[in-house]
């Protein structure tokens, strides 16, 4: 569960494990339910030994401030007025985690993940800044401006790629924007390490035919791009065989991934599974 801007939610659960694992929220067999910070505990209390006995994840932000913050009194109204923000956030979002985590304390049935700052500023520092810069032609018309927003989304510091990627997502409305987002997304896409996190411990242990499918797609996207791997690409599918007959236990499987999809964004998944 994750508060406000539903479309973020949606575009992005759905798109995250379509581009990353071939599979929907739905095929996961998991529910999205989007509801405001303060109404978690709410809907989580339901959650329990004496209850509802299936995992829940809330997802938020911690809203840690991530530019500097510092007053200075050449700031316009405007941008100290942004600084006087981000601190309450960040107050706001340690505030939250305490209580978010006292809450679940003591219950297997749930638990929290949290964005370091937002969902935006951590989506572009997870490494898919390339995936912001396909939008900002259907952002920004200048060529200036463009030439900008892209040095900064491609600059490696947070600071600048974070806070143009929520400037571009408050100029065009978070709903919109998501859609512009959603429809540059490819089988690159990294998901950031909180939802990774949520999805595996709400979904609990991955069978050995969905591992299977999950692998055999990730396979498909590097053989259409890559003429080179598929030598690699078909040994490995025999092992995915093995696999499935239980001649190989996931630890071996986890190497010959390894070996066979180099620098894939599957492997992370892969280390949660169980």
């Amino acid at each position: 569960m994750r508060p406000s801007s539903p479309s973020w939610c949606q575009f992005y659960s759905l798109g995250f494990f379509v581009q990353s694992l071939g599979l929907s929220v739905d095929e996961l067999g998991l529910s999205v339910i989007n509801i405001r910070s303060t109404g978690f505990k709410n809907v989580a209390v339901l959650f329990h030994d004496i209850r509802i006995r299936k995992r829940c994840a809330i997802v938020t932000d911690m809203d840690t401030v991530f530019f500097d913050t510092t007053p200075n009194l050449a700031d316009s109204d405007a941008w100290a007025a942004r600084k006087r923000k981000a601190i309450g956030s960040q107050t706001a979002g340690a505030h939250r985690k305490i209580d978010l985590d006292a809450f679940g304390a003591g219950n297997v049935w749930v638990r929290s993940f949290y964005a370091t700052h937002t969902f935006e500023v951590d989506f572009v520092g997870a490494g898919n800044h390339e995936v912001i810069v396909r939008t900002v032609d259907k952002v920004y018309k200048a060529p200036a401006t463009i030439t900008q927003a892209t040095t900064e989304l491609r600059s490696g510091l947070l600071h600048q790629s974070g806070f143009r990627t929520l400037t571009m997502a408050e100029q065009e409305g978070k709903g919109w924007f998501a859609v512009l987002v959603a429809q540059t997304l490819d089988h690159q896409l990294v998901v950031p390490p909180y939802i990774r996190e949520a999805v595996l411990f709400a979904h609990g242990s991955f069978s050995r035919p969905l591992i299977i499918r999950i692998l055999q797609y990730r396979i498909s996207c590097l053989w259409r791009i890559d003429v080179a791997s598929h030598a690699r690409l078909s040994a490995f599918a025999l092992e995915l065989e093995r696999f499935r007959e239980q001649e190989i236990d996931l630890p071996a499987l986890r190497a010959a991934t390894v070996a066979a999809l180099p620098g894939d964004v599957v492997h992370a998944f892969l280390a949660g599974m169980n």
